[in-house]
This record gives structure tokens, C-alpha cells and sequence, in this order.
């Protein structure tokens, strides 16, 4: 029999390494616990890893497609500068060919030349002074009116001209203003000067159509017409014209004389012109009581647009014999609207004899102007 000492140092033996096991299960259970908790969390960053990873190509991904949807690459561009390169050079290749096709005239064009601009709308410049071939123009010294001292209103008349292009340089007209033109305009009256056993003695009377009597300057209510023509010699900035004419002063009396002379025009630049229209006016019935006369009339254009024009004019007149003692020298100024290329209107105003030969003042005339192209 087993003394109680005995057995307890037996059980003692026996504890200790059931104990010592136990305790190394827990241990190993405990490890084994701690090891797969540790290889879940590695195998969970590695998910995590890899997931952000596929996030982040799949971005990229979608990045390199949106641009290169929205930008096509080097290649792409250069080839499409090269295609809008030849696209723009077959488009100047065409408008060029265009032009040159429109700056030839066709045969039709070669023969039946665009007619110049008319002279109902004068230009400083180039333009011809006739006015063109096939045109008709109805202008002169429309409207007249006599202001002068003491006989304001005496006459009244008026005095119209119609003109025709024969030719682009020749044109002929149909006048009772001694043959004014657009860059020549005069208010027209008659001053019908009669040398009597060597004293002169000066009538004035309405040109035209005369309106207001025989008590008001007006002896016949029609009576003076004439003939003008214009043939071209220059055009550009310094323009000529032959102007001649042949006039019937009185067709009551039949009294006739004839006009030689230039119409010239000197465009100093686009806004200022010179005219001048000399001539030498014969006699060509009664020269006992009318003689021939010098006429030198200037004109100063001063055009600010292209619808507006302003002149000065003045210039000499009287009669070979004793010019020295019985000359006028006119003044004027005057103004034309050029409505539209075939209407223009105008007006002038005349002192005309303020600087000649006993000078006055006295002497005054009113001119309305319309020039119509038809």
C-alpha cells in the first residue's frame, strides 16, 4: 500500500507533463491562430493591392482612350495639315483662275465697250469730259434768275440743253446757255453787247425760255438756241476737249455767231481740279453791231466726297476791239450734288462784272441746275 506522500509526489509527476502538454497545445492552437490571422491580413493588402492596381490601369486605360478620342496623334495631325495645305492650295489655284477669267472681256464685251461716266455726275479725276456713246443727257443752266440792282427778277427764264454721245469721243447737244457743261457751269443770260459810232451799249435778256415778259428783259419769250459739240482728245489727270458751237443770239433778228475753243481739266489730285474754257466767239451776221469777242472763263473744283463738289470761277471777257477798256471779270461760286450716277442738281451764283472794267457789284444772277442721264 502506497503511503499518501507517495501518491502525491506520483500525481505531482504525472500533472506536470499533462499540464506541460496542455500548455504547449494551448501554445501551438494560439500560434496557429495568430499565424492564419496573419496570413489573412497579407492575403487581404494583397487583394487590396491588387485591386488598386487594376483601379489604377483601368484609369490609365480610360485616360489614354479619352485622349487620344480627343486629339488624334502626331501622324494624324500632320496628315491633316498636309490635307488642308492642298485643300487651300487648289482653293487660291481656282479663285485665282477666277479672276483672271473675269479681268478678260469676252468678244460681245471687246466690241460694245461700258460706256465712261456721263457728265450728269461729274468727277475730279480721270473721266472723260464727253459723255459717252449712247447716252443722253438733259442738263445746262436749268433755272435763271436776274438779281441784279433794280431789276430783281427781270427775266426769269429758262434755259435747258439736251446732249447725245455719238461717240465715246464726240458729243453733241442741243443748247440756249452758250454751251456750259457739267465742270463748266454759268447761269445763263444774254449779254448782247452793240458797238454804235464807237459807244457800246450793253443789253441783258433771259436765255432760253423766257417767262416774265417783255417789261421784265424778256423781248420774245423764245429766241436764242445753239449747237455745241465736245471731241475728245485726252483723258486722265489732264484732260482736252475741242469745244465749238454755233449760236443763234436772236432768231428774231437772226443775228448768228460761232464759238471755237478747248474744254481742258487739270485734276491736281482726287478732291481738286482746274477747268478752263477759252473761246473765241465770231460774228458770223450783223458783225457791224456785234463784233467778235474773248471769252476765258476758270473754274476751281474742290470735291470733299464723292457726292459733293464746290467751285470758285471767275476768268475775262470782252471785245477784241478795245479790250482793254471795256473787259469783265466775273466772279461766281457754285455747288453740285450728285444725287446718284444719273441725277445731279447744282447751284450758281454770279457777280458778273465785279473785278473788270468799271466794276460793280450791281450786277448779280442766280442759277438752279438739274442734269439728268437717260
Amino acid at each position: 500500500m502506497l503511503r499518501a506522500p507517495t501518491l502525491l509526489i506520483a500525481a505531482l509527476t504525472l500533472a506536470v507533463p499533462a499540464q506541460a502538454f496542455a500548455d504547449t497545445k494551448a501554445e501551438k492552437a494560439k500560434k496557429a491562430k495568430a499565424k492564419k490571422a496573419k496570413a489573412d491580413k497579407a492575403q487581404a493588402d494583397k487583394d487590396m493591392a491588387e485591386a488598386e492596381a487594376e483601379a489604377a490601369a483601368a484609369a490609365a486605360a480610360a485616360a489614354a482612350e479619352a485622349e487620344a478620342n480627343a486629339k488624334p496623334d502626331a501622324g494624324a495631325d500632320a496628315d491633316l495639315l498636309k490635307s488642308k495645305a492642298a485643300v487651300d492650295a487648289d482653293a487660291e489655284a481656282e479663285k485665282a483662275k477666277a479672276d483672271a477669267d473675269a479681268d478678260k472681256p469676252d468678244a460681245a464685251a471687246a466690241v460694245v465697250p461700258e460706256p465712261p461716266a456721263p457728265v450728269a455726275a461729274p468727277r475730279s479725276g480721270g473721266a472723260p469730259l464727253t459723255i459717252g456713246r449712247g447716252r443722253l443727257v438733259i442738263a445746262g443752266s436749268t433755272l435763271n434768275v436776274n438779281l441784279s440792282s433794280g431789276a430783281v427778277g427781270e427775266p426769269v427764264s429758262l434755259a435747258p440743253s439736251v446732249w447725245f454721245g455719238v461717240t465715246d469721243k464726240i458729243s453733241v447737244g442741243l443748247t440756249h446757255d452758250g454751251g456750259t457743261t457739267a465742270w463748266s457751269p454759268r447761269p445763263g443770260v444774254r449779254v448782247t453787247t452793240i458797238d454804235i459810232l464807237g459807244m457800246t451799249d450793253t443789253e441783258v435778256s433771259g436765255a432760253g425760255i423766257c417767262v416774265t415778259g417783255k417789261d421784265a428783259n424778256c423781248a420774245k419769250p423764245y429766241d436764242n438756241v445753239g449747237v455745241d459739240a465736245l471731241i475728245g482728245i485726252a483723258d486722265g489727270t489732264f484732260s482736252v476737249a475741242g469745244h465749238v458751237g454755233l449760236d443763234a443770239l436772236s432768231l428774231a433778228e437772226m443775228t448768228l455767231g460761232t464759238r471755237l475753243g478747248v474744254l481742258g481739266r487739270y485734276a491736281a489730285s482726287s478732291k481738286l481740279s482746274i477747268v478752263f474754257d477759252p473761246r473765241v466767239q465770231l460774228a458770223v451776221t450783223d458783225r457791224d453791231f456785234t463784233g467778235d469777242r474773248l471769252d476765258v472763263p476758270v473754274w476751281v473744283w474742290f470735291e470733299p466726297a464723292t457726292t459733293l463738289g464746290f467751285y470758285v470761277h471767275t476768268g475775262l471777257s470782252g471785245p477784241f476791239d478795245g479790250l482793254g477798256d471795256s473787259f469783265n471779270v466775273p466772279v461766281g461760286v457754285g455747288a453740285s450734288f450728285h444725287a446718284s450716277p444719273k441725277l445731279t442738281l447744282g447751284a450758281d451764283f454770279q457777280f458778273s462784272n465785279l473785278l473788270g472794267k468799271g466794276s460793280s457789284a450791281d450786277g448779280r444772277v442766280l442759277g438752279v441746275r438739274v442734269a439728268v442721264t437717260l
